[in-house]
This record gives structure tokens, sequence and C-alpha cells, in this order.
């Protein structure tokens, strides 16, 4: 597959504006927020078939979000 770098930045800006809106209808620190993360997150690496840049941004964006957690 070749990478669409554009597409997918695009996807993950659209992901993180839904990341907003599902964390202000589920509550941020919830199982159903959770639970959404990681299978939105999964979802977009799977699109990309597992492309190592996707794989590294959205881990990036899931520790950020975990790191949130603990303050």
């Amino acid at each position: 597959m070749n990478f669409n770098t554009h597409e997918f930045f695009m996807d993950v800006n659209i992901w993180i504006d839904k990341n907003n809106q599902v964390a202000q209808e589920k509550g941020f620190n919830t199982d159903g927020y959770w639970q959404w993360v990681f299978a939105s997150a999964g979802d977009i690496v799977a699109k990309y078939c597992k492309h190592p840049i996707a794989e590294t941004i959205m881990k990036g964006l899931l520790d950020y979000l975990m790191g949130l957690v603990g303050e």
C-alpha cells in the first residue's frame, strides 16, 4: 500500500476532533470513552495497513491521553 500522508493526517485531525466530542459525551475517564479510543485508534492503524507512521502517531496520541489521566 502506498502510504498517503495527507490522507492519514486528515484522518488523524478528524479523530482528534471526534475524540474531544466523545470525551464530552461519555466523560473523559469512563469505560465507554476508553473503549471508543482504543477501537477507533486501532481502526485508523488498520486502515493504513499497520504502517509504522500510523502506528507511531496513534501510539503517541494514546500515550498523551493516558498521561492526562494521571494529572
